[in-house]
């Protein structure tokens, strides 16, 4: 059983995460004056396409699901949730059963969740479906779709909406399968392409799965790459079957290139977005990379970093500054110096380093990936991560 749901509300930490959240159609009835979540014993989802393009100011959902009905004729009310009470929610709203437009009805604040149907895994859950409070209330996208016994239908939605942000200045959109279970049986195939073609101001999009449920402190599970396989340096695709989701789909973009691996691991732009509010962006001109001198002991592979284990990232200070040659990075922390290959480079008023050159005089490997649109890095004593990676 299975329902979707985008969310751009998110509390990690101190660092708001402030968007509007949406979710996949659901099974639901109406209760009172509301319509509640509700599982559905006789439709199953059989395929699932979610397809999320990444523009500049926006991200763009495509979501085509076939539905089975192994039981007797039926009508399925479908309710589409979106929590927007602070900021604008789903634009172009569009829907259709199998290919000819439907009329939706917007109910706001009319929608909620089963709560009974959350699971108290280890206490952590008691009075919370998923990370919702048991009187969390959404409004919702509403349509009645009908079914013959035995009759297969497919249903598409359509929409935009702004990205999230937060404190980094980073941006992103999720996508939670998680958050509830309103039709029958696992999703017997289940694909979701992400396609960042468009994007020029951002970085390649870091995709990440995380478990969605809250603990009573509001603390998420640990973050693991999307198991996706690329197609192109721009578009990536996640397939499975007979799959009983219980995870967070997680985008992240920050400004600038951000495209990195470091000793054959994926490097997230979570990680490189903790000094985002500070920082300068990453510079990509052909195959290098340029970053401002300053910054870059506050990027996940360096060793430079000088941290206070009890101090967050961004208290941290900054451990490098560029010598008066312009080749010279100074380690104020650690006492030792980097001579570079080549001096920094004035752009827009700021003082450029190569991060080729910064990598090699670490001991480390600089490679260019043509076709991935990306930089292969080796450190012989690497990775160096952040501890709150």
């Amino acid at each position: 059983m299975h329902w979707g749901h985008i969310t751009a509300v998110v509390l990690a930490g101190s660092a708001l995460y402030a968007a509007p959240a949406f979710a996949n159609d659901s099974s639901s009835m109406m209760v009172g004056d509301s319509y509640v979540m509700t599982p559905n014993a006789q439709v199953a989802l059989v395929r699932e396409e979610l397809r999320i393009s990444l523009q500049d100011d926006r991200f763009l959902v495509h979501v085509k699901s076939i539905y089975r009905n192994d039981g007797l004729a039926m009508n399925v009310t479908m309710a589409f949730p979106e929590n927007a009470h602070y900021l604008e929610g789903i634009q172009d709203f569009r829907s259709q059963i199998d290919g000819r437009p439907v009329n939706t009805e917007f109910h706001k604040d009319g929608f909620y969740y089963d709560y009974e149907e959350a699971g108290t895994e280890d206490g952590q859950t008691e009075g919370l479906i998923y990370g919702m409070p048991q009187n969390y209330r959404d409004s919702a996208w509403v349509k009645v779709v009908p079914f013959e016994a035995g009759q297969t239908r497919e249903v598409v939605v359509d929409y935009w909406a702004e990205y999230g942000s937060n404190v980094y200045a980073d941006y992103y959109a999720e996508y939670i399968l998680a958050t509830g279970a309103s039709w029958a049986g696992p999703i017997e195939s289940f694909a979701c392409w992400i396609d960042w073609s468009a994007l020029t101001r951002f970085s390649a999009p870091t995709c990440e799965l995380n478990k969605p449920l809250f603990d009573p402190q509001g603390r998420m599970g640990p973050w693991t790459p999307m198991p996706w396989r690329l197609l192109s340096a721009t578009e990536a695709v996640w397939e499975t079957e007979q799959f009983e989701p219980d995870m967070v789909i997680h985008i992240n973009v920050i400004q600038g290139f951000w495209n990195f691996t470091l000793n054959g691991e994926g490097l997230s732009s979570r990680a490189a977005s903790y000094h985002q509010d500070t920082r300068t962006p990453l510079l990509r001109e052909g195959s290098e990379v340029l970053g401002v001198a300053e910054d870059l002991c506050s990027y996940p592979w360096s060793p430079y970093s000088c941290f206070d284990n009890d101090a967050p990232p961004w208290d941290q200070v900054r451990c490098l500054r560029l010598g008066k040659d312009r080749k010279t990075l100074i380690g104020d922390c650690s006492g030792t110096n980097l001579v570079l290959a080549h001096a920094a480079v004035d752009r827009d008023g700021e003082w450029y380093v190569s991060v080729r050159d910064f990598i090699e005089a670490l001991g480390g490997t600089y490679s260019w990936n043509e076709w991935l649109q990306r930089v292969e890095l080796t450190l012989p004593d690497g990775p160096y991560a952040h501890p709150d990676d």
